[in-house]
C-alpha cells in the first residue's frame, strides 16, 4: 500500500469541509452498486476520475496519470471507505480512457439511446425534451458544430436544422466492448474485419433510431407542425364511438358478400351515416380489432 500512498497535503477549515462535501457527493461507491462497478461500460468513468471537462477533449497523459494515482489512494481497499471494486475500476478506467480506440468504444457505449415518445408536447416541453435529446446525440456528429433546437429560429434555420439531422453523419463505433476489451492486440486489429456484419446491423439500427427521432420531432415541432388544438382534435376523431362501431358492424353484415370494392363501399357508407371521416385503412384495422374480441 505504501507505493500507492502519495503525499497529499490536506486542506483545512472551510476549504476542507467544502472539499469533503464535494468528494462525498461524487464518491462512485454511493452512485453505483458493487455489481454495477464490475462493468466499466456502464459506469461514468469521467466522473470516477473527476475528468468531466475532458468528455469531448483529449486527456493529457500527465493529468490522467495524476488523477489515477489520486483515485487509487482514494478508493484503496485498506482505507475505511475504500472499495475493491472501485479500486479495480480506477485501473480499468486508466486503460480505457488512455487508449484512443477503447475510449472511442466506451464513449459510444456509455450513452442513453432513448428518444422522446410520439405524443403531444406543449411548446416549452417540446424544446426542453427534444433539445436535450438532439444535443445528447450531437456528440456523435462528424460535422461540428451541431445546430441547436431553438424556439425562436426563423423558418430557414428550422429547415437547415432538420436538413442537418436528416443527413446525420456519425462517428459512433459499434464494437462489443467486453469482447473487444478482453482481446489481445493482434485480435483487436482484426476485429472490424471479423465482425463486419454484426457492426453493420448495429449501425443500421442506430441510423433508424436517429431517423425516428427526426420524424417525431418534425411531427411535434410547434414551429412547423400542427397546433396542440389540432393534434387533440385529431386524437379525439381517431377514437371510435360506440355508435360508429355499431354502425360498422351492421354494414359488415349488409355488405359481407360484396366482393368488388367492398371496403371502399363500407367506408363510404360509414362516413355518410356517422359524419366522421375515416379512411379505408382505418376501417379495415377496426374490423380486425373487432374480430379479435
Amino acid at each position: 500500500m505504501t507505493d500507492l500512498l502519495m503525499k497529499y497535503e490536506k486542506l483545512k477549515g472551510e476549504a476542507a469541509r467544502i472539499e469533503n462535501e464535494y468528494l462525498s457527493r461524487r464518491r462512485i461507491t454511493r452512485l453505483y452498486s458493487k455489481e454495477q462497478l464490475k462493468n466499466p461500460w456502464g459506469v461514468d468513468l469521467y466522473l470516477l476520475l473527476d475528468l468531466d471537462m475532458y468528455r469531448t477533449q483529449k486527456i493529457p497523459k500527465d493529468i490522467l496519470s495524476h488523477v489515477v494515482k489520486v483515485k487509487k489512494y482514494f478508493y484503496h481497499p485498506d482505507l475505511p471507505e475504500g472499495s475493491n471494486e472501485a479500486f479495480v475500476l480506477v485501473k480499468m478506467a486508466n486503460e480505457i480512457l488512455g487508449d484512443p480506440r477503447l475510449r472511442l468504444i466506451y464513449n459510444s457505449n456509455f450513452f442513453d439511446d432513448a428518444i422522446p415518445e410520439d405524443r403531444i408536447y406543449y411548446s416549452d416541453e417540446f424544446f426542453h425534451v427534444f433539445g436535450e435529446c438532439f444535443e445528447r446525440n450531437g456528440k456523435f456528429s462528424v460535422r461540428q458544430p451541431v445546430p441547436q433546437l431553438k424556439p425562436n429560429d426563423d423558418i430557414k434555420s428550422v429547415e437547415e436544422f432538420y436538413e442537418f439531422w436528416s443527413n446525420f453523419k456519425s462517428w459512433r463505433t459499434y464494437e462489443n466492448p467486453d469482447e473487444f476489451y478482453k482481446m489481445n492486440l493482434q485480435d483487436r486489429s482484426r476485429y472490424t474485419m471479423n465482425h463486419q456484419e454484426q457492426m453493420k446491423q448495429s449501425r443500421n439500427k442506430d441510423i433508424l433510431r436517429i431517423k425516428k427521432l427526426v420524424q417525431i420531432a418534425k411531427k411535434r415541432d410547434p414551429r412547423i407542425g400542427k397546433s396542440i388544438v389540432q393534434q387533440v382534435m385529431e386524437m379525439k376523431v381517431s377514437e371510435w364511438s360506440d355508435q360508429e362501431i355499431a354502425t360498422l358492424k351492421r354494414l359488415l353484415m349488409l355488405f359481407n358478400k360484396t366482393s368488388k370494392n367492398k371496403w371502399e363501399v363500407i367506408t363510404e357508407k360509414l362516413v355518410e351515416i356517422t359524419g366522421t371521416k375515416r379512411s379505408v385503412d382505418e376501417v379495415m384495422k377496426k374490423v380486425q380489432e373487432i374480430g379479435k374480441k
